[in-house]
């Protein structure tokens, strides 16, 4: 893990951490790269609807799971979150978005 200046302009302000891995800063590098955002991180909600897997532990909570849309489709956005009340037999949560259509 390392920690780096993270671009708020492709990822929004409300990370659950602040320390990324490799794989965290290639997909900041590929939604620059393609003009997206990162939508996950765009909207402010308690750290338990951010995160959207829970380790094997049971303690430990990650936001692993994003949604990436082009930057020109933010205004159509309302909401992004995870629900962790959803039974899908995963240790992942479901990612909801709302757009307005």
């Amino acid at each position: 893990m390392r920690k780096e200046p993270v671009n708020f302009h492709t990822t929004g302000n409300y990370i659950l951490h602040s320390l990324m891995n490799k794989n965290g800063f290639q997909l900041i590098e590929f939604a620059v790269s393609q003009n997206m955002i990162i939508v996950s991180t765009f909207h402010p909600h308690k750290d338990i609807h951010k995160s959207t897997q829970r380790s094997p532990d049971g303690v430990t909570f990650n936001q692993i799971d994003h949604l990436l849309i082009d930057r020109r489709h933010k205004p159509n956005l309302t909401d992004v979150r995870s629900y962790r009340g959803a039974n899908i037999n995963s240790d992942h949560y479901l990612v909801s978005a709302c757009l307005r259509a």
